[in-house]
């Protein structure tokens, strides 16, 4: 019994008093600041992907951006593939420390794909193309080791296929990547 009422104060303590913890961090992160930066990792089954990015901090807790990206690839067998992309994000910043914070990230992202075949060299060949739209989901962790830089990764944990019709839930693509905020 008194075990279940120990407890109990923690729980009770720790959503009372926790939040407002967090809070008086005095964090140096960016905050209505505009920022550019690279990415790289895997965006699809195809290729991984290289881009850039254009982020606004509204606040020292939420960044909004655009990612654009492009990669190409190509095999011995005469196929080559190219994909551009574009993905409008909102990232999610919970800092526990000055310097480091774990990150949430969600994505809209548009996939525009395609494949060319050559069967006969310079002579016969056939393209195909297809625009992938996704709802992207993934978790991990930015630093900071100057107020207007920061360096981050993360991983996917969902991915809802708006087209083609087709979800994943795991540890999916993950990106890593560099950003350099304006202040």
């Amino acid at each position: 019994m008194y075990r279940k009422w120990i407890i109990t104060r923690l729980i009770v303590a720790t959503l009372m008093y926790g939040p407002s913890a967090f809070g008086q961090i005095q964090s140096d992160l960016p905050n209505r600041d505009v920022g550019i930066g690279i990415t790289v990792g895997s965006m699809n089954n195809r290729n991984d992907i290289l881009g850039g990015h254009i982020a606004f901090a509204m606040t020292d807790k939420l960044h909004l951006g655009a990612q654009i990206g492009l990669s190409t690839g190509s095999s011995n067998g005469g196929a080559s593939t190219s994909d551009l992309l574009f993905a409008p994000y909102a990232k999610f910043l919970f800092p526990l420390r000055t310097d480091f914070t774990p990150i949430l990230i969600g994505q809209l992202i548009l996939d525009n794909g395609g494949v060319s075949y050559e069967y006969v060299p310079g002579v016969e060949y056939e393209t195909s193309s297809s625009l992938r739209t996704s709802l992207y989901f993934g978790g991990g962790g930015e630093y900071f080791p100057t107020s207007g830089l920061g360096i981050y990764g993360y991983i996917g944990l969902l991915d809802i296929g708006l087209k083609p019709k087709e979800t994943r839930i795991g540890f999916l693509q993950p990106r890593v990547g560099v950003e350099w905020f304006l202040r």
